[in-house]
Parts: structure tokens; C-alpha cells; sequence
């Protein structure tokens, strides 16, 4: 682990996010062309919807998505 104590003007970070349906890329946020892919997860379309319906009817009408992203410095 690098630990930096003061400002540090050669470190950058990347992060990216994508959402798809099958092969259909629906969202795209960030920058996957300079970042490693880390892993991925997948969740079945009926649980999903079953999910969605229920948070829709307690009155959420936002989704949200949380990633992360990588570090050179």
C-alpha cells in the first residue's frame, strides 16, 4: 500500500461502471477503456423486476449504482 502524507502530482485514478442487458451495453459511466476490469456480477431479470416493483410501490423511483475505480500513483 502507498501512503502519501502531502500533495502528490503524478497519481491519477480511474473508475467505470456498465450496465448491460445480454450483449446491449444500456449504460455506460466513466472511463473502462483505462481502467482493468475487476470482476463483475449478474442477477436474474425476474428477481430484478421483482425488486424494482416492490421498491417502485414504497415510493423509490431512483436507482443507484456504486462503483469503484483504480489508482496509480
Amino acid at each position: 500500500m502507498k501512503r502519501r502524507l502531502d500533495f502528490v502530482t503524478n497519481s491519477s485514478s480511474t473508475s467505470f461502471i456498465i450496465v448491460s442487458l445480454g450483449n446491449k451495453e444500456i449504460l455506460i459511466d466513466g472511463y473502462p477503456e483505462s481502467c482493468e476490469h475487476c470482476g463483475s456480477i449478474s442477477m436474474d431479470i425476474d428477481e430484478l423486476i421483482k425488486e424494482l416493483q416492490e421498491a417502485k410501490l414504497k415510493g423509490i423511483t431512483k436507482i443507484n449504482f456504486e462503483h469503484g475505480g483504480g489508482y496509480e500513483g
